[in-house]
């Protein structure tokens, strides 16, 4: 298997770390473009995207203060960019002001979905209820999205409709704090993202080897990466080289181009939906999606600037403890970095290492004897420091096809858990 098929899996996609494992109109506030199709003549006219101002990538500007966990700030609560702690109230209120409010989460952090579902809240009880775009969800299953739009099922029903298991993977009950909070204010879902065969067809064979009928499912224009975010790109590109098979034969700079395209088609595709969505429904579109895709206004927000240039799009991003970085975003939610695995553990990163705060009832992490309080220490034998040192395990394990074995510290002493990783490959790079 190529190396960027690996990385763009169905059902796997993730955040960006975890990507690369594996019109009828209605009467808008502001001048928009009649039809994408525009885009072709204003791509040629308009400034280059370095140049544009609201999206110029800074170095690192610190806040006027860095809030300390658990004193200053709760889970769950807001921080304006100079690290001062905001009502949700207020934030809805600033949120129910722009045209397109991008919120950032970490797909497998419970705490990202609850807040999620919280500013949704927010912005209708400030007046602006939004319409609801979801990276989650491919454009060839809005039929499972009309059914909960018109009331024919609610979010107990959505699961099925949308085949989840096998579009998105990461477990559905993360997401239904979204969907009852869209329910239960009648909030219309839209799906943003390209379908996974067309992902699938460029990744292996580039934009010439699509089909005409896989063809009419890319944006109209790729908008190409600034220089920054392909900077960072290439970053996490080179950042997995070391899980490259030996044999692999793709040349590694042909591999990163289409990596590169990839990620421009994905973040082009979100944004022209989104547009689309917000001209279909007149109101504001809260944009879910990976961090990646919203941090620095790089991903979608940029490409929103050229296809909507008269929209105000405001970003929220999970901030995980530390100094803040005003340029990632315009308001920040405090939510502990935790992990919700597929084996049916939750953990969470803290001083005293991977902490697992949860094991679902019948999982493998059950049966294999993992418990509440457990400290992960290593991983495939491998010290365990931050959440991708998991994903490294489970990429070698699942490469080797053998269990992936955790070394944990319970009541003082260490021990091995060692869990079955799903036939297929499934679970690699995605413990």
């Amino acid at each position: 298997m190529g190396l960027i098929r690996a990385l763009v899996r169905p059902a796997r996609l993730g955040c960006l770390g975890f990507v690369l494992a594996a019109l009828a109109g209605c009467a808008l506030a502001g001048p928009m473009y009649e039809d994408i199709k525009d885009l072709h003549e204003t791509m040629r006219s308009r400034d280059n995207p370095e140049q544009t101002p609201r999206f110029r990538i800074h170095d690192y500007l610190p806040a006027e203060r860095t809030p300390e966990p658990g004193r200053d700030i709760q889970p769950g609560q807001f921080l304006d960019s100079n690290g001062t702690v905001m009502d949700a109230a207020d934030v809805g209120a600033l949120a129910a002001e722009a045209d397109y409010v991008l919120i950032g989460e970490g797909h497998t952090v419970p705490c990202d979905h609850l807040v999620q579902a919280s500013l949704l809240r927010a912005m209708a009880a400030a007046g602006s209820p939004p319409v609801v775009g979801l990276e989650m969800v491919s454009t060839d299953h809005r039929a499972g999205l009309h059914g909960f739009n018109i009331g024919r099922y609610g979010p107990e029903g959505l699961e099925r409709a949308l085949d989840w298991e096998n579009t998105w993977g990461h477990p559905y009950s993360l997401y239904l704090p979204v969907f009852e909070a869209a329910h239960e204010l009648g909030l219309q879902l839209e799906a943003l993202n390209m379908p996974l065969e067309v992902i699938r067809a460029v990744s292996d064979g580039g934009v010439e080897s699509l089909s005409p009928q896989q063809s009419a499912k890319l944006p109209v224009a790729v908008i190409p990466a600034m220089q920054a975010q392909r900077q960072y790109l290439e970053e996490e590109f080179q950042r997995h080289q070391g899980m490259r098979s030996e044999n692999a034969t793709r040349d590694e700079s042909e591999a990163l181009e289409r990596f590169l395209l990839v990620q421009s088609l994905w973040d082009t595709k979100m944004a022209e939906e989104a547009v689309h969505a917000r001209r279909r429904h007149g109101g504001p579109v809260a944009v879910l999606a990976g961090g990646g895709h919203v941090e620095y206004g790089w991903g979608i927000g940029m490409r929103l600037d050229k296809l909507d240039p008269k929209a105000k799009v405001m970003t929220v991003m999970p901030w995980r403890g530390g100094p803040v970085d005003r340029a990632r975003a315009t308001v920040f939610f405090h939510c502990p970095m935790a992990h919700a695995s597929r084996l049916g553990f939750t953990l969470e990163m803290g001083e005293q290492g991977a902490l697992i705060t949860g094991v679902e009832q019948g999982s493998r992490a059950e049966a294999a004897g993992m418990a509440v309080g457990d400290i992960i220490l290593r991983a495939g034998g491998e010290p365990v420091k931050a959440m991708f040192d998991l994903h490294k395990a489970a990429i070698t394990a699942g490469k080797a096809g053998e269990d992936l074995v955790f070394t944990v510290r319970r009541d003082g002493e260490e021990l091995d858990v060692s869990i079955p990783l799903a036939s297929g490959g499934d679970d690699a790079g995605t413990p």
